[in-house]
């Protein structure tokens, strides 16, 4: 258990979100307030283990929203039975040398009581079933034609599991991945998947990332499957969307991974439009 700590720490982002909540397929969603450019296409932002009401992933809907024009959502795919925000909150007071043996103690203990209930009450087969409910939705109801995801952590992995099929998202950008299977899940890649990856990741290292490019290598030599794989030096799992903006390092791999996924999506739907 003490090895999923590294997955439940960073800062929570000091901005104001600027969009709503509303229900699609009966399922809580924020919905960017930004006026689509691109309205028959959406993008859905997977999130970590803290679910949709934390303020980062509504924050970097929004900035998605700006940037490509896309009706922009972060879905409610834990259907409210996310890791609560204290617990990372815990685990940094935990990790923390300025932390009193008594507050390590304390923050260790509501990890401990935590993370098990959320392994108990959810699923990445749960999650990914609640994404392709609110695609289905989104096509019949609102028009969309093309669907994009970015999936941080456990959404992360639904975006990998998302891209094996052919009906449901048009590309994936999938940051520091939950739990999959390397290489067999990403073998079965059948949609284009940028993989933003840490090199301090808990859960994938060097020599597995490794594997994971050369996988993503061998495919495209045997059929063209275009993907793209980046390894952001010093970096630690959660920093896309978790990271601390204060230090420059991480703002700058931040942002780098944010414009790359942006450039990204966009040019894998410009393929399709050609099609």
């Amino acid at each position: 258990m003490s090895s999923s700590i590294p997955c439940c720490s960073g800062i929570v982002n000091p901005g104001i979100p600027q969009g709503k909540e509303d229900s699609i397929a009966g399922i809580n969603c924020y919905v960017s307030n930004n006026t689509p450019t691109n309205s028959d296409t959406a993008l859905i932002i997977a999130t970590d283990v803290f679910g949709y009401k934390l303020s980062n992933p509504r924050i970097m809907c929004d900035s998605y929203a700006e940037a490509t024009g896309f009706y922009s959502i972060v879905p409610d795919f834990f259907e409210g039975a996310e890791l609560p925000e204290s617990v990372m909150k815990s685990v940094d007071t935990f990790k923390s040398d300025q932390s009193s043996y008594l507050d390590k103690a304390f923050g260790f203990g509501n990890f401990v009581v935590q993370w098990p209930l959320f392994l108990l009450r959810n699923s990445a087969t749960d999650s990914v079933n609640r994404i392709k409910k609110i695609i289905d939705t989104l096509k019949a109801d609102k028009g969309i034609k093309k669907v994009v995801l970015v999936g941080y952590c456990w959404g992360g992995a639904v975006g990998i599991f998302l891209a094996q099929e052919p009906d449901y998202v048009d590309a994936v950008v999938s940051c520091h991945p939950g739990s999959f299977k390397i290489p067999g899940d990403v073998e079965k890649l059948i949609k284009p998947v940028y993989f933003v990856m840490a090199e301090k990741d808990f859960l994938i290292s060097e020599a597995q990332a490794n594997v994971i490019r050369d996988t993503l290598k061998k495919k495209d030599e045997n059929g063209g499957y275009p993907h793209l794989f980046k390894w952001y030096i010093g970096m630690e799992h959660g920093f896309a969307v978790r990271g601390d903006g204060s230090d420059p390092e991480v703002k700058k791999s931040t942002l780098d991974a944010f414009q790359t996924s942006v450039d990204f999506l966009r040019e894998q739907l410009a393929k399709l439009n050609k099609n």
